[in-house]
């Protein structure tokens, strides 16, 4: 906050822009979404003032976050819909992939199954495109959460085998046990990657998930 008030002093709107985002991501990852809400909407108007449309869109992306986790969903599609001519335009691949992924995020939350395939699908392209390797394993535990949901058992541990705490599970009895196998990476999918990295942000449940020589 000392350098944000040091660059308003100085009139330099463009780096103002860019420390409100940041504080708005530490307050995010604190759980003070009321807080990240006002600092991303701050940032953001801070660059377009200045015609930063690159920062402005990706502001705009992550209050779609907040408001995808707050299930406005409606809001939160708006929001990341007018930030995609912005990655088509600019030709940021990594960003047009990430906002497909976002999207495809809030097609699962509001239970748009078939939805959220696709848009993970066009998201986990780009994104292997441009060789963003745990974004797209990212995408892979969502894919297999969707699966789980339409009650695709096989289809959520074809996607799950594409996860890195696949391999722990190469020498337990339930290797052995097609039944046991598919209810032991049910319970990984769910618990490490779905609750302990996106919805809850549990490193204990993350780690239990995670092969140990990942």
């Amino acid at each position: 906050l000392k350098a944000l008030e040091a660059f308003r002093r100085s009139g330099n709107r463009v780096r103002q822009g860019l420390i409100l985002s940041n504080v708005g991501g530490v307050c995010y990852w604190e759980g003070r979404w009321d807080d990240a809400m006002s600092y991303y909407e701050r940032g953001r108007d801070e660059s377009m003032k200045v015609g930063n449309l690159v920062n402005a869109a990706m502001a705009s992306m992550n209050i779609a976050e907040i408001l995808t986790d707050r299930g406005e969903h409606t809001e939160a599609e708006s929001t990341l819909q007018k930030t995609l001519p912005v990655w088509k335009s600019s030709e940021y691949r990594y960003f047009q992939g990430a906002c497909h992924w976002m999207l495809g995020r809030v097609s699962l939350r509001a239970n748009r199954l078939d939805e959220a395939l696709s848009r993970f699908a066009e998201a986990k392209k780009m994104l292997a495109e441009v060789g963003a390797e745990a974004e797209v394993q990212d995408v892979d535990a969502r894919v297999a959460e969707c699966r789980l949901l339409k009650g695709d058992a096989d289809g959520a541990l074809a996607a799950a085998v594409l996860l890195p705490f696949a391999p722990a599970f190469a020498d337990t009895p339930a290797a052995m046990d097609p039944a046991a196998e598919r209810a032991a990476i049910e319970r990984v999918v769910t618990e490490a990657y779905v609750d302990g990295v996106h919805n809850f942000r549990d490193p204990a449940a993350m780690r239990r998930g995670f092969h140990p020589s990942f």
